[in-house]
């Protein structure tokens, strides 16, 4: 079997402590029993992941993926949607196993990220994902508990306005309170979980979430970093993308907001180890100045 990427071990450490360790020898295993399983040549891996081990390998002449997860949420969360997305927007699944979660894809071909592709071309790409997505029947882990912690938001970096911490908690009580009947999410629905296979753009990595659905677009409102915060001209792109995505689906604009408000907040509370911390924190305070504009409470 070959090795993994050794990013995702850094990654689960900051979350996991020495248990990281244990937890991905485990999916190390997993994998090699389902490789023999199924009949699967691996031969390597691929860079990116942060909670599953994401294997390359072939079967009878078809380069596949082997996907197996490492954290309890992606056991869990992440296999029941790919599955239902598959062919509704998600990548086709070829086999699974519901005790590990493991999932086998074919490789996406050339497997160029959303991040290789033009603003406008990216914002019309995740437009048309979403709206193959959405009305999938199914659930996973509410948004609501998801943010749970972000009720209680610890201080963000000293560069953002001192009561934004505050404001974001307030912020969410509101999103979270007045929200529409959940659907079923991905959840995770950003640049680097986007792929083109062939003339098509794939989703891939789903967080399998229920909630609201102007909640999908929050990962992709703060993506894709680290370029795109240095943008010169970013509250005019993020104000540009709440515009366009409520014209194409109907969402609220203020709920397009809100969400990203809160989730971009969220991902900089918790990514002191982060290599995209101080990229999401100017993310962050491009989202703040669109306050005025969006927001459904008043700063305090």
């Amino acid at each position: 079997m070959s090795n993994f990427d050794p990013e995702i071990l850094r990654h689960l450490r900051s979350g996991l402590g020495d248990r990281a360790e244990v937890a991905v020898s485990a999916a190390m295993s997993g994998a090699q029993r389902l490789a023999d399983k199924w009949d699967v040549e691996v031969d390597g891996w691929l860079p990116g992941a942060t909670c599953s081990l994401i294997l390359t390998g072939s079967r009878r002449g078809q380069d596949l993926v082997l996907r197996v997860p490492v954290t309890e949420w992606e056991i869990e969360e992440s296999l029941p949607a790919l599955l239902a997305f598959a062919g509704r927007g998600g990548v086709e699944i070829l086999e699974s196993d519901a005790a590990t979660g493991a999932a086998l894809m074919p490789r996406l071909r050339p497997g160029t990220t959303l991040n290789e592709a033009s603003e406008d071309e990216a914002v019309e790409a995740i437009i048309g994902l979403v709206s193959r997505i959405r009305g999938t029947a199914g659930s996973g882990m509410p948004v609501s508990e998801y943010l749970q912690p972000t009720l209680e938001m610890q201080p963000l970096p000293s560069s953002l306005r001192p009561n934004l911490a505050a404001d974001t908690a307030r912020l969410t009580r509101w999103m979270i309170d007045t929200s529409p009947p959940a659907e079923w999410l991905h959840g995770d629905l950003h640049h680097f979980n986007v792929l083109r296979h062939g003339d098509a753009w794939v989703a891939i990595d789903p967080e399998g979430m229920s909630g609201d659905p102007a909640y999908e677009w929050a990962a992709f409102m703060r993506n894709p970093v680290p370029r795109f915060a240095d943008d010169p001209m970013l509250v005019d792109i993020l104000r540009r993308r709440i515009l366009r995505f409520s014209e194409a689906t109907g969402d609220a604009p203020e709920r397009i907001w809100g969400w990203s408000m809160v989730r971009t907040a969220q991902c900089v509370s918790w990514s002191d180890v982060s290599p995209f911390h101080a990229p999401w924190t100017k993310v962050v305070a491009a989202l703040d100045a669109l306050w005025p504009e969006f927001s459904p409470i008043p700063t305090s």
